[in-house]
């Protein structure tokens, strides 16, 4: 059986309110670093909330090595949690926030004092175990929540935005940190974030969650790549996905793609499931990335549309270009044109048919 099992788990607030978590499933495995990803309001800091006991549980159940926890109180659950204000005590050292929770189990103050020190060292932060939070950065101040969460060695780290309140330098190196201390304490662990530049880099497998339902489960690949459903495809990626409303026509030997702005030949490798849609509207979607740009007036399989370059956002790497495509605001990722001018005429193809389509009525992926 998985390390930790949530069974049809759902949560209301009121009896006859809206499901904020509805009938979620989910089965991790020991030594998973699980990310829940979705913007605010989709229910997954409520989700690691009802596991760790600080939310009553609506319906459904939780299960860690096959055991039902809904029954205990959250300091006999084996779980700990660092929240995104840090909620480290003030008026406490670092020793003692660190100490505080092992106190309340009645641990001996030899093995209290041992495991703060190595708590503190995989933190790295023994160097301040007799400050106080005042005298602290916000980075080290997470750090003390990180050791604290450590220290009684749980069965399950659950985070809640840890990173939010950090600059984004300091993001990036906690979160190398915290894969790291995950890593070398071989601990499972549940990260909540709506940031996906975080989410790609700490997750082994990422849960897209939108108003309290999975929207699609997978390895950070998978989800970009494979996105399960129009609005994993639209959230996951910088710039987010462009989308064009199309109908699906059979003209000879060939099914196309018609917008106001452009007609594509479909790929081969998806004639046969846009058969059905023929006549009807899907949705397109082209990641910015796959949409290539050319100086010269080219046709061929893969042609697009041709278009007018109206502004350039340099990224140092790259540039965005901005265009239209039938009234529809357009971004492209480019290398090969960084020194591209606006107002410059271009013709735009789709690259190694990267192209998604979804049914616009379930959203889902048509593959």
């Amino acid at each position: 059986m998985s390390y930790l099992v949530l069974k049809d788990l759902e949560k209301r607030y009121t009896k006859d309110g809206n499901l904020i978590v509805n009938k979620m499933n989910l089965l991790i495995e020991k030594g998973e670093f699980i990310v829940f990803l979705g913007p605010s309001g989709c229910g997954k800091t409520t989700t690691i909330r009802m596991i760790s006991g600080l939310e009553d549980v609506s319906g459904g159940d939780i299960l860690i090595e096959g055991e039902s926890i809904l029954g205990k109180k959250p300091k006999d659950r084996g779980v700990s949690m660092i929240f995104q204000s840090y909620a480290v005590w003030p008026h406490m050292t670092v020793f003692e926030n660190i100490a505080y929770p092992l106190k309340l189990q009645g641990i001996p103050k030899a093995e209290i004092k041992a495991r703060v020190h190595a708590a503190a060292e995989a933190s790295d932060i023994t160097a301040l175990l007799d400050r106080y939070p005042a005298q602290m950065s916000g980075g080290q101040r997470q750090r003390v929540a990180v050791a604290r969460a450590i220290v009684i060695k749980p069965k399950l780290f659950l985070m809640d935005e840890p990173l939010s309140n950090l600059d984004a330098k300091l993001r990036v190196s906690m979160r190398t940190e915290l894969k790291n201390i995950h890593t070398r304490e071989n601990s499972t662990s549940i990260f909540v974030t709506h940031d996906q530049s975080e989410a790609m880099s700490l997750a082994d497998r990422i849960v897209v969650m939108n108003k309290g339902i999975i929207e699609q489960i997978g390895t950070p690949m998978e989800v970009y790549q494979d996105s399960a459903t129009k609005f994993v495809a639209s959230f996951i990626g910088t710039p987010p996905t462009n989308f064009f409303e199309v109908r699906i026509e059979k003209r000879a030997d060939a099914l196309y793609a018609i917008s106001t702005g452009f007609e594509y030949k479909v790929p081969d490798k998806l004639v046969h499931a846009l058969l059905p849609y023929r006549n009807k509207k899907v949705d397109l979607g082209i990641r910015p990335e796959f949409i290539g740009v050319s100086l010269e007036q080219t046709s061929s399989s893969d042609h697009l549309c041709e278009s007018v370059v109206q502004f350039v956002e340099p990224q140092g790497t790259h540039a965005i270009l901005i265009t239209d495509i039938g009234g529809v605001e357009t971004k492209i990722m480019t290398i090969d044109h960084m020194e591209i001018k606006p107002n410059t005429k271009v013709t735009l193809f789709v690259k190694n048919d990267n192209v998604m389509f979804f049914d616009i009525e379930t959203t889902q992926r048509i593959k």
